[in-house]
């Protein structure tokens, strides 16, 4: 019951002579409030359409850059050390469960 008071105490439009129906022993009377609410109309766009509003290019990323050979033994040495070391780790994982051993 008092989430439902602290619900009505924190709306907008804070009128405490509408809600002295609560406090009445008649439990048939009906708390209405007249004043209506309009909702909230803002523009919401995305940052895409803030960019093409403001005419600012999406820049190039990754297409700019040319493909070096430094980068390509970077790659493959990321990609053998992550073969290599789960090889070591299933080596080490299978000797756990053999059996007799």
């Amino acid at each position: 019951m008092a989430l439902v008071y602290t619900r009505l105490l924190c709306r907008r439009n804070l009128d405490l002579k509408s809600f002295r129906c609560l406090y009445t022993s008649n439990p048939t009377t009906v708390c209405a409030s007249l004043s209506v609410l309009k909702p909230a109309t803002t523009a919401c766009e995305t940052h895409d359409e803030k960019n093409m509003r403001l005419k600012r290019p999406l820049s190039p990323h990754l297409t700019i850059y040319q493909l070096q050979l430094t980068s390509m033994l970077s790659v493959t040495h990321r990609g053998t050390g992550i073969v290599l070391s789960s090889y070591a780790m299933i080596l080490g994982l299978g000797t756990l469960f053999v059996p007799g051993g």
